[in-house]
């Protein structure tokens, strides 16, 4: 399990006790491989992100008419301001955690990378970081 961690550092290693372990990227981020509405979305885990926010490409992968969204979020990013669209996932799976009813932003702009914000990390039981590993306890 530890190899698999390093060599697939967004494909989460479940401990014993139902544990994540996600090993941090050759680029200083965590990144996490998630399920929703059956397809695969790598999430960077973003702990300054109040929300989960989709890039256009992965909403449209799963299934979401970008043209019936309406982008009235204001966010307030690194970048400058942006806008998403809000919208509900029935679930969001990231290894054993599950988390229904999942409010998440859909961006405007193409970005790199969907991002898990605090809105899915609060909904854990805690989240650390030791080293070049980040734990999930849900």
């Amino acid at each position: 399990r530890r190899v698999a961690g390093e060599l697939f550092p967004s494909d989460p290693v479940v401990g014993q006790d139902g544990v994540l372990s996600l090993t941090q990227g050759p680029n200083g981020h965590f990144y996490a491989t998630g399920t929703t509405n059956g397809a695969r979305i790598r999430f960077m885990i973003d702990t300054g992100a109040s929300d989960i926010v989709l890039a256009p490409a992965d909403a449209r992968r799963i299934g979401i008419d970008l043209s019936t969204l309406r982008y009235t979020r204001l966010y307030q990013t690194a970048n400058g301001q942006g806008r998403g669209a809000p919208y509900v996932l029935d679930t969001l799976t990231i290894g054993p955690i599950q988390v229904n009813d999942v409010r998440v932003s859909v961006n405007e702009a193409e970005m790199s990378a969907s991002l898990l914000g605090m809105s899915f990390l609060g909904r854990l039981k805690s989240f650390e970081i030791h080293g070049r590993k980040l734990i999930l306890r849900q």
